[in-house]
């Protein structure tokens, strides 16, 4: 690498992403990150409080100023840890290796983690920082954010003190964001019988990969292929001219990320052998062509292989169907909002047991009912094949202020700073913004960040000179709060 990352400005922001990166904090493996913080936050001077689910809130005193009026700082330890095919990385001990590919940040192979680390990095460059007039700063640090907002949903509201808000971990320069979609998951379970291999069948395997994958609420429009739903296309297609028996399916990483990779071991009878290659051939020019803009890398194996047991006709049949009849992509776009997802849903995960077979669905909206809608296609989907579903209580969205002070202050610092007006709108994700919200009330919320691409993904990155905008939001609009 020519140039390090630390040459970049700011440099305490790049030298503490840069120290990040060093240190495994996967969604439930986030304690080493936690205690590091922690020692740094009291190193400082500051006072430092874990609640009993690991949330770390780090409170720095007023600085060269007489506010009184507390700021929080938001963002989550966690990453999404993502690798590239054939990788041999250990999330749980190896360090992230960032690289500078022309004005971007990325990793060598693995997602980057600037989601959420430039939140972290950022906070601890304003807390290290003697000389940025502020009043008193709570730096809120939440766990297993990417798992389903759990460190939100389980804080300790009586420890923090603030209720204005600057939560960091958005995506897009110059943009800040006021609202966020609501989601929810659907646990489902598919019971089936196993027969036996018998002399009239033969065996498959066949594998999708080279898809972009990403964030199921940021890239949801963009029509990205999803590597069950092409699975459960080809088959549904392949038993049209005979009985197809499966054995086994694995597909999809995590809730919040649309499947990448997905492979099946089939079967089907030997009179129908031949029709296996020339079919699976054509659908796959098929999807290349659908797929040529948001997928380009879209790879397509089919190989003969062996396997001893399957699920029965009856079985496979409905599995099948299930896969193909099962919602996935944008439901529907808001009225409100231009070129905002208002409603969507992620058939994310396939994995097969002894004698079931599970899916993970994740769904998002803005309006509670469609949410609710979703979900009851989703489990109607589910008793059509004899399934059984559960479904969490999911998380709220939070509902735009128009106006809110701090999105007037922001607004106009932002102004100043840059001579042009920043675009406000909301997100179809998940931001932690409505579970905080909801339990601390009368909150006053904005959220903002770096230009950031392909997040939950191994080609996630981060552009360097947005974050230098980023810091400088922050450290601005601090000192004009502290007025």
């Amino acid at each position: 690498m020519s140039k390090s990352i630390l040459d970049s400005e700011p440099k305490r922001f790049w030298h503490h992403f840069n120290e990040i990166c060093k240190i495994p904090h996967e969604s439930g493996n986030e304690s080493a990150l936690c205690a590091y913080l922690k020692k740094y936050g009291e190193d400082l001077g500051c006072e430092a409080i874990s609640d009993s689910v690991g949330n770390l809130i780090i409170k720095k005193p007023a600085q060269n100023s007489n506010s009184t009026k507390t700021i929080v700082l938001q963002g989550h330890l966690d990453m999404v840890c993502e690798k590239v095919p054939g990788s041999n990385h250990d999330f749980a001990k190896d360090p992230i290796r960032p690289m500078i590919e022309g004005e971007w940040l990325t990793a060598d192979g693995t997602s980057l983690g600037a989601d959420d680390g430039v939140a972290i990095a950022a906070s601890m460059a304003v807390m290290e920082d003697k000389d940025i007039k502020h009043g008193p700063l709570e730096f809120l640090f939440t766990v297993s954010e990417e798992t389903g907002l759990d460190g939100a949903q389980g804080l300790d509201a009586s420890l923090v003190e603030g209720r204005t808000m600057l939560n960091l971990d958005s995506e897009d320069d110059g943009v800040l964001f006021v609202g966020c979609a609501g989601g929810a998951d659907s646990n489902v379970k598919i019971p089936f019988k196993r027969i036996s291999l018998s002399d009239d069948l033969s065996v498959f395997e066949l594998k999708i990969s080279g898809l972009k994958g990403g964030h199921s609420g940021l890239v949801i429009h963009e029509n990205r292929a999803n590597a069950i739903k092409l699975i459960g296309g080809i088959l549904s297609n392949l038993s049209q001219h005979g009985k197809v028996l499966v054995s086994s399916m694995d597909g999809g990483t995590r809730h919040n990320v649309i499947p990448s990779v997905a492979n099946v071991l089939f079967a089907v009878t030997k009179s129908n052998e031949g029709l296996v290659d020339k079919s699976v051939s054509e659908l796959t020019q098929s999807l290349k062509d659908e797929f040529s803009s948001s997928d380009s890398g879209l790879t397509v194996e089919l190989s003969n292989a062996k396997a001893n047991e399957f699920m029965d006709e009856d079985s496979s049949s409905k599995l099948i169907r299930y896969i193909d009849s099962s919602p996935y992509g944008v439901i529907k776009m808001s009225e409100d909002l231009e070129n905002l997802v208002q409603t969507s849903t992620n058939l994310a995960t396939v994995k097969f047991l002894e004698s079931s077979v599970e899916f993970l669905h994740s769904s998002r909206s803005s309006s509670k009912a469609e949410l609710e809608e979703v979900r009851a296609s989703i489990r109607r989907n589910v008793e059509s094949v004899g399934g059984k579903i559960e479904e969490p209580g999911g998380y709220p969205g939070w509902q735009p202020d128009m106006k809110s002070e701090l999105l007037a202050f922001t607004k106009d610092v932002y102004k100043k700073l840059y001579n042009v007006e920043p675009k406000v709108t909301a997100i179809h994700a998940g931001l932690e913004c409505g579970i905080i919200g909801e339990k601390l009330g009368g909150m006053d919320m904005i959220s903002f960040g770096p230009e950031l691409e392909d997040v939950h993904s191994p080609n996630e990155r981060v552009k360097i000179d947005t974050c230098e905008r980023f810091y400088s939001l922050i450290t601005n609009l601090l000192e004009e709060l502290a007025n």
